[in-house]
């Protein structure tokens, strides 16, 4: 739920439980101070969490706009959403560029020699046949 279909759905639950409190017939307030000091206080509270809420909202997404944009495994992830690499075949182009000693992973898209049956390190050995045929992929 976003922050400004919060506050207008708080502040009337708030409205209505200060209704269905006060026996009294609904009338329109003409000041400020016929609005009771507890609702004036909860209304203050379900503003301040709704901003509060969206400002961490804000902050995660622009840390992870910064992690995806510049760095290598962002680079990497970019390369594999151009590629159209799905999840698993994303974890072993990871595991051969770690295994080979790639200082970043998306050098991996840049050395055909690295699919080669001869460079495969032992433990992708049982995964020669896909790597083959992601070589084909890529390249």
């Amino acid at each position: 739920m976003s922050a400004a279909l919060l506050v207008p759905v708080a502040s009337q639950l708030l409205l209505a439980q200060a209704a269905a409190v006060d026996d009294t017939p609904w009338k329109p307030l003409t000041q400020w101070s016929d609005i009771p000091l507890g609702l004036l206080t909860k209304i203050a509270a379900a503003l301040l969490i709704a901003a509060v809420v969206a400002w961490i909202v804000t902050r995660i997404r622009r840390h992870r706009e910064r992690v995806n944009y510049n760095s290598p495994r962002g680079l990497f992830n970019d390369l594999c959403a151009l590629h159209d690499l799905d999840w698993p075949t994303r974890k072993l182009l990871r595991q051969l560029a770690r295994l080979q000693h790639h200082d970043h992973p998306a050098r991996i898209f840049l050395d055909p020699a690295a699919f080669e049956p001869a460079n495969i390190p032992p433990p992708l050995q049982p995964f020669q046949a896909e790597l083959r045929r992601l070589k084909t992929r890529l390249f």
